[in-house]
């Protein structure tokens, strides 16, 4: 008889053991950018401590959904951050973790 399409994975993730393959650890991003366009959408920038890349999240602003100071990101899904900007999101970024805790809305 062949197999089934709904058996039981051989090798299932238990919660007491290392992440499941293919998740890494997760890196904490800080707001340093927030705009508005004329679409109604508000466009956020999170990015690490030492400006390294960036995680862009839009947002529509009637929603009313308030963005927090900090959010934790796996490092795959930052983009790289371009040199003119990247001084200037290491900055900001340190700015709101001295002065935020991540779940603080701004």
């Amino acid at each position: 008889m062949p197999a089934s399409i709904f058996s039981t994975p051989t090798t299932a993730y238990k919660p007491d053991e290392r992440e499941p393959p293919g998740m890494s650890d997760s890196i904490q991003c800080w707001l340093v950018e927030r705009t508005y366009d004329d679409k109604g959408l508000i466009r956020i920038v999170y990015a690490p401590t030492d400006g390294s890349g960036q995680f862009i999240t839009e947002r529509a602003a009637a929603t009313g959904a308030e963005a927090t100071a900090g959010i934790e990101i796996d490092p795959a899904k930052l983009d790289p951050t371009d040199e003119e900007n990247a001084e200037r999101y290491a900055k900001e970024a340190a700015r709101m973790a001295a002065r935020h805790d991540p779940d603080e809305s701004i």
